[in-house]
Order: structure tokens, then C-alpha cells, then sequence
């Protein structure tokens, strides 16, 4: 019989479009969490419409959110943002190439009081948002870095960052 006290396991999100080139850096990085064993969440490929992560990440304590960026550091680069930094983004920022942008869709989520409890949101440098389903070199050489970090946060360990202008930072 399953248990019905036990908490909801943390949720790992990637985003992206799969054929947008470096832009599905993010589904990658998921993927490749798939193959951690006995990793203690739930990963799965996020909607293409951002409003869904609503209801997706509703009553989940942790949710951490993986997508492509373009913030003008160098490709590959990793930044990590915890919920209240990530609501702090400039809306309409341009870190994605969805509809409604990651920080348009945190800043609603924030209005409507639906942030999970604890959100982390990893962003990695892309190059090219092109067609095409290739990952620049720089980019694809960030997803194990992306998901030791994912482990750790899920620990409950998050790294510290490195210093600015590092790749991976």
C-alpha cells in the first residue's frame, strides 16, 4: 500500500525547444539527470507554454527550473538564481524564446502567490537559437556541471559560486 503522509518529491523542470538549437539545453540537462541513480526527485521536460508550471509544480517543496539564456556572458556559462532573485529579473528580460519569457512567467506566479516554496533557477549561455537540433560545444560541455549542481541543491548542498566571468560560474 503507498504511502499517503509522505512529502512530494522535488521537481526538476527542463525547458526549451528541442529544434531552437541551443535552446534545449535544458531538456539535456534532464535527460541526462535520468540517468542518476536513485536521485530523490521527479525530472521531466517542461511545457512549451509557461503558464503550465503552475499547476506542474503545485505543492512541490523544491522546484528547480533549467533553460537556456542569453544575458551576454560567454556561452556555456552557468548561472544559478534562487525564487526570490529570479522574481527580481527584469520583466520581458530576454532569457528564453518562449511565448511568455521565465521572468514574465515568475513574476505572475509571484502576483499570484503560486512560487513553490523554494525555486532555483539554472540558466546556461547559449550561442545560436537557430533551427537545427546541434548544441554548440560550450553549451553541451555545461550539462554535467548543471546536474552535479541539481544533485547538490536536492541535498541540500548547493555549490558556492565561482567567481564572475568563470565558465560554469
Amino acid at each position: 500500500m503507498p504511502r499517503t503522509d509522505a512529502l512530494p518529491r522535488p521537481l526538476v523542470i527542463g525547458l526549451g525547444a528541442e529544434a531552437r538549437s541551443d535552446d534545449g539545453i535544458g531538456l539535456d540537462v534532464v535527460r541526462a539527470l535520468r540517468t542518476e541513480p536513485a536521485l530523490p526527485a521527479e525530472v521531466v521536460e517542461g511545457p512549451a507554454d509557461l503558464s503550465r508550471l503552475l499547476d506542474l509544480w503545485s505543492g512541490r517543496p523544491l522546484v528547480i527550473l533549467v533553460d537556456a539564456v542569453r544575458s551576454g556572458a560567454p556561452p556555456g556559462t552557468v548561472v544559478r538564481w534562487d525564487g526570490g532573485e529570479a522574481t527580481r529579473l527584469p520583466s520581458g528580460l530576454a532569457l528564453s524564446t518562449h511565448g511568455l519569457s521565465l521572468p514574465d512567467m515568475l513574476h505572475l506566479a509571484a502576483f499570484l502567490g503560486r512560487l513553490p516554496p523554494r525555486l532555483v533557477v539554472f540558466g546556461i549561455e547559449a550561442r545560436e537559437f537557430g533551427p537545427g537540433t546541434d548544441r554548440s560545444p560550450e553549451v553541451r560541455g555545461a550539462v554535467p556541471d548543471v546536474c552535479r549542481r541539481i544533485v547538490r541543491e536536492i541535498a541540500g548542498r548547493p555549490a558556492r559560486p565561482r567567481p564572475e566571468g568563470s565558465p560554469h560560474a
